[in-house]
C-alpha cells in the first residue's frame, strides 16, 4: 500500500538565500508586522475604499476603535510606509 503525500517540498535553489537577511522569509515576516494590529485592516480596507479620510470620519466608520488606538495604528501605517498623511490644519 503506497502512503499518501500530504504536503509538497517548496523547490528552492539555496535554502540560506530564502531564510537569509534579504530572503523571502524576512520580506514576509515584514509584512505581517506591519499588519499586525486589531485595527490596522479594517483603516487599510477603509483607506482603499476612499483614499482621503479625516479622523472623525474614521472614528465614525470604523466603531470600537478609540482615538488613541486610531492615531496609534495611523502612526505606525505611516512609518511602515503603508499611508501618506497629510496636514490641513
Amino acid at each position: 500500500m503506497k502512503q499518501a503525500i500530504t504536503h509538497f517540498k517548496v523547490p528552492v535553489e539555496d535554502r540560506a538565500t530564502c531564510l537569509g537577511a534579504d530572503g523571502s522569509v524576512f520580506h514576509v515576516s515584514r509584512v505581517l508586522r506591519m499588519i499586525t494590529g486589531r485595527w490596522k485592516l479594517p483603516i487599510l480596507f477603509r483607506l482603499f475604499a476612499e483614499p482621503s479620510l479625516r479622523a472623525s470620519q474614521f472614528m465614525r466608520d470604523i466603531p470600537g476603535i478609540s482615538q488613541k488606538m486610531l492615531t496609534q495604528h495611523l502612526r505606525e501605517l505611516e512609518i511602515d510606509g503603508l499611508i501618506i498623511r497629510h496636514d490641513f490644519q
